[in-house]
């Protein structure tokens, strides 16, 4: 069941990454020739760059993608020993979905010149911290 899971989020997130893309494909043409290209942490644009670093975005998202779809074994350097431990099998989705998420709705608000709100650097940053920081306590309890 969970490997189910794991192939279902993982899909959704390639989903994401391809409506990303044609949504960047269809809007091309309206785009302007300058987008915003950075916003700081209550969400509103303070740099701008050229619309094709717009194709920057899913780029560096496939990779996450990818990176995140290949893992399956984590290896601890440990004092005195290697170790190789098997990733929790649900934690590359927990992690890939709100990055994916997160760096297509970046990519979203900037192709249509809006902010991106107060909200989203807080949600962002607990929506991927929290994996993250659990799977820590994970190899913590592993390695001991």
């Amino acid at each position: 069941m969970v490997r189910i899971i794991r192939a279902v989020l993982m899909a959704f997130c390639i989903l994401v990454l391809l409506g990303t893309v044609a949504f960047l494909a269809l809007r091309w043409g309206q785009i302007p020739s300058r987008v915003p290209m950075h916003f700081n942490l209550r969400g509103e644009v303070d740099g701008f760059g050229p619309k094709a670093a717009l194709l920057l975005l899913p780029a560096i998202n496939a990779v996450v993608i990818a990176a995140l779809s290949f893992s399956g074994t984590i290896r601890l350097n440990i004092p005195g020993h290697v170790r190789r431990i098997p990733a929790p099998p649900l934690l590359s989705p927990l992690v890939c979905l709100p990055l994916t998420l997160g760096i297509a709705y970046l990519t979203v608000c900037a192709a249509l010149s809006r902010p991106l709100g107060a909200w989203f650097f807080p949600v962002f940053l607990a929506a991927t911290i929290l994996p993250a920081t659990a799977f820590g306590v994970y190899l913590i309890k592993k390695s001991t």
